[in-house]
């Protein structure tokens, strides 16, 4: 009769189960650690990466306010026409360019600048000038609403990148924790 025990030499203590846990757990935040710094130089690449789709959709989701605006107005749709009524404004034109369009002499302006009223439909000179504006301002993007906000969102992608990176390393590390306790055929 053989009383050889085959394990023995596998057997471990709670306190070595313990240890070989904290062991593991510090590789696997060492590991986090290297790929978090990783992920704080390819952090600035991945949020362009994840702003482009959104600043398109954004700018898509314009075009079609706008679409559906000049199609409202073309219906003759009741909730816009109080909106889009004829109002009066004035414009400052030079006087001297008007008195030429309008047949004047030089002598019979008197000042540089005349007050010329206008009416326009408020609606339709925004959709004139819509393109130009577009073309002008700042086009719609994603945009910080706190002052901590960009770091926090650079945070949050870096340490998700670094998660990712980190991955495989962290469960090699959780692997040879739960191996550790298993038998060799196991």
């Amino acid at each position: 009769m053989l009383d050889h025990d085959p394990f023995a030499d596998t057997r471990m203590s709670l306190g070595d189960h313990i240890e070989e846990l904290r062991k593991r757990m510090w590789l696997a935040l060492a590991g986090f650690l290297v790929a978090l710094v990783v992920g704080f130089f390819l952090s600035p690449a991945l949020l362009r990466f994840i702003a482009v789709p959104v600043d398109e959709a954004l700018a898509r989701f314009h075009q079609r306010r706008a679409e559906r605006l000049v199609q409202r107005l073309a219906e003759d749709d009741p909730q816009l026409r109080d909106t889009n009524r004829p109002r009066e404004i004035e414009l400052l034109v030079p006087a001297q360019r008007l008195a030429e369009q309008l047949g004047l002499s030089a002598e019979q302006v008197d000042s540089e600048w005349t007050s010329l009223p206008v009416r326009i439909r408020p609606l339709d000179w925004a959709l004139l000038t819509g393109e130009a504006a577009r073309l002008v301002n700042r086009p719609p993007s994603l945009m910080s609403l706190t002052v901590t906000e960009p770091f926090t969102v650079y945070f949050k992608v870096s340490a998700y990148c670094g998660v990712v990176l980190a991955s495989p390393w962290i469960f090699f590390q959780l692997w040879m924790f739960v191996a550790a306790g298993l038998y060799p055929h196991e």
